[in-house]
């Protein structure tokens, strides 16, 4: 099967997935598909994510309707609260995520994020799952709504997601603990580490919320304006060059980055922060 009908075949399930929560949710006020299937890019180890905003909390209707559907089709209840209920299908041999969200849940991450320039990786998450989402029910005019919203990035929001990430794991940290003790998982956590918070800047300085994970990270990177010279490229061969390669190579990526907060941010010291970057602690 070729793309273009495993993305025909992903969605005809979607769509029919939806079409069940519209017959027998009663308070739901928007069913939008995210994830690959949104995006039109799939492969055989593709998934469905669908969200469904209901009105109110998570209703006793609502808890019946899934018990009642997961008798008939495979799958599990992941989390539950008052105001969010995720469940795994398997449909048609496919791993299908349905996440119930309250509406009054998503409109408080918007205005924690958009008000109180909010940047944990759950708020952004959740608006990057809006933005990114593929309508399949929206009468009221919800979801176009919230992406509208969305569009007015705040200049404070940038702001506050590069200073929060300026903190990098110093260089001759990461240098020692590979020369001097052979620490390899240590140096690779502060290479995550130095590579997360990388993200974080170049999502602030391009006004792009937080994808939150890595999954299909180069599709942020295409997105990108301003970000160092095959940003993608080099993001990877940090983790297959040589140990010491990899270190200078990620170091080169820090002060490029740098560099462009100096561009385009000149209130940021940037100099104490490389001072801190090249301090043994």
């Amino acid at each position: 099967m070729n793309r273009s009908d495993l993305h025909s075949c992903l969605f005809a399930i979607a769509l029919e997935k939806s079409e069940s929560i519209k017959n027998h949710v009663t308070d739901v006020k928007a069913i939008a598909v995210t994830g690959s299937v949104a995006s039109g890019i799939v492969y055989p180890s593709s998934d469905i994510d669908i969200i469904a905003y209901v009105e109110g909390s998570i209703s006793d209707s609502l808890r019946q309707y899934v018990e009642q559907d997961l008798q008939i089709s495979q799958g599990k209840i992941i989390a539950i609260t008052e105001e969010a209920l995720a469940v795994n299908y398997w449909l048609q041999q496919t791993k299908c995520e349905v996440v119930y969200f309250s509406e009054r849940l998503a409109c408080r991450k918007l205005d924690s994020l958009l008000k109180d320039y909010d940047i944990s990786l759950n708020t952004h998450t959740v608006a990057t799952g809006i933005l990114k989402a593929r309508t399949l029910y929206d009468p009221a005019g919800l979801i176009s709504g919230w992406k509208d919203r969305l569009s007015q990035y705040p200049d404070e929001l940038a702001t506050s997601l590069i200073k929060a990430n300026l903190d990098f794991f110093p260089e001759p940290v990461l240098k020692a603990s590979y020369m001097e003790r052979s620490d390899h998982l240590y140096v690779i956590e502060g290479k995550l580490r130095n590579q997360d918070k990388l993200l974080s800047i170049l999502c602030g300085l391009n006004r792009m919320y937080h994808p939150g994970k890595w999954k299909s990270v180069g599709q942020i990177y295409e997105q990108m304006s301003i970000k160092p010279i095959n940003l993608e490229h080099r993001m990877n061969m940090v983790w297959q060059l040589p140990m010491e390669e990899s270190i200078e190579l990620l170091s080169e990526l820090i002060y490029e980055t740098l560099d462009l907060i100096r561009l385009q941010m000149p209130d940021i010291d940037i100099t104490s922060i490389i001072n801190e970057y090249q301090r043994f602690w």
